[in-house]
């Protein structure tokens, strides 16, 4: 089964909510709370228990629900990210 990208989840959740934010950070498998100690963060999301155990005691940490029968599943990432990487030299190009 494959894993959706955690921003994707992280943003359409916001966006589902009508929530606006100024910055955003994905953290991947690092440890969480040193980072958001360090950058002062005031709240923190993730899909994961392990990870809001110890971020909740510095920030206020909120679970995202992830849902395994989610569309974005159905994303081929691959594809993707290499019509991506084509229109930036694409984009190049054309400055030059």
């Amino acid at each position: 089964m494959p894993i959706t990208p955690a921003h994707f989840r992280v943003l359409n959740t916001l966006r589902h909510w009508d929530v606006y934010i100024d910055a955003i950070f994905f953290l991947g498998g690092i440890s969480k709370d040193q980072v958001l100690e360090a950058f002062k963060a005031q709240i923190f999301f993730d899909d994961q228990d392990t990870h809001l155990k110890p971020a909740s005691i510095l920030v206020p940490s909120g679970k995202v629900p992830y849902r395994s029968n989610s569309q974005l599943q159905l994303i081929d990432l691959k594809t993707l990210t290499l019509k991506r990487v084509d229109a930036l030299k694409a984009l190049k190009g054309k400055k030059k």
